[in-house]
Parts: structure tokens; C-alpha cells; sequence
């Protein structure tokens, strides 16, 4: 009897332990990647982290998934396509940026700011510089705006598996 115990004790924790154990090519690569610009968000007090719950997005996404062409998770570097480029043209930029989330099946991954190359102000968070985007409709997300302060570090989702599950599944992902 004290066998057969054993034996299903031993059977549960093995079949426990192969159940939990997450593979990444199980993610599923559902919905869609979308960029979305805020119309409302909060910051950590002397800084530029937003506060993701806090963050309210525009109904309409700025950019769409169809829009994206492929995504390079080396350089960090979307291509869009040239309609989406061209939104870029009418964006104000106040005082020297405008905040973003990117979303993937409608929850938010990351949060960041368009900084232009002329602002002098510096941005310790999630940057894309929209005037690269106007000239050859490539978006590269960045940590920190010129660079990564020293000793500081910012949440790098920038791969998030979602994202690329969602990019791989559609042939978008430039590996």
C-alpha cells in the first residue's frame, strides 16, 4: 500500500512540474500592436516614468498594426509604413515631447515620449525621435533621451514576448 502511494505522490509532483513549465514558443501570438498617443497619464514625482495605471490613451491608435512593417528586436527598430510616417509631419510636440503606449492585444507593454533631436530637454524614460521617422520611416525606441543617465535604469519591455510573438506569427520580425 505504502507503494502505490508513493507512486502517485511521485506521479503528481512530476506531472505538477512538467504542467508549469512555460515554453516560449507557447505564447500566443493573439491581437495586434498598435501605438497610441496619451490623453492623460501621471509621472513618478522628478521624473519622466509614467505611471501606467494612471495612463488614459486615445480612442484611435496613431499607428495601426498594418501600418508596421517589420521590427528589428536588435536595433529596436520598427518600420512603418508611409502613411504612418506622415502623421508624424502634424504632431506638436509641447513642450518638447508627446507621450505614447505601445499595446499589444489591447494592453499596454511600455509607455515612452516622441522626443524630437533639437530638444534640449533631456528625458529619463522609453524615447523614439519622431524626425528620424519623417525621414525614412524607421522608429527606434530608445532608453533615455540623449542617452541612459549614469546609474539610472529604465524597465527595458522593448522585446516583450507578446510582441514578438505577435510580430514572428506575421512574418514581421527581422531576425
Amino acid at each position: 500500500m505504502k507503494i502505490i502511494r508513493n507512486i502517485i505522490i511521485v506521479f503528481i509532483i512530476l506531472s505538477t512540474s512538467f504542467s508549469c513549465k512555460k515554453d516560449k514558443d507557447s505564447i500566443k501570438a493573439e491581437g495586434e500592436i498598435e501605438f497610441y498617443l496619451l490623453k492623460s497619464f501621471e509621472t513618478i514625482e522628478n521624473s519622466a516614468e509614467i505611471i501606467e495605471l494612471t495612463v488614459i490613451t486615445n480612442t484611435e491608435a496613431l499607428i495601426s498594426y498594418w501600418e508596421i512593417e517589420s521590427y528589428n528586436p536588435n536595433t529596436y527598430t520598427f518600420k512603418i509604413s508611409e502613411e504612418a510616417r506622415n502623421r508624424f509631419t502634424d504632431l506638436e510636440f509641447s513642450p518638447d515631447r508627446l507621450a505614447f503606449a505601445l499595446k499589444a492585444n489591447e494592453k499596454i507593454i511600455y509607455t515612452g515620449y516622441f522626443v524630437p533631436c533639437y530638444s534640449s530637454a533631456s528625458c529619463n524614460w522609453v524615447v523614439i525621435d519622431p524626425t528620424v521617422i519623417e525621414l525614412n520611416s524607421k522608429m527606434s525606441v530608445r532608453l533615455g533621451y540623449p542617452g541612459l543617465p549614469d546609474g539610472m535604469t529604465i524597465p527595458d519591455k522593448r522585446n516583450n514576448e507578446p510582441i514578438i510573438a505577435i510580430l514572428k506569427r506575421d512574418n514581421k520580425l527581422i531576425e
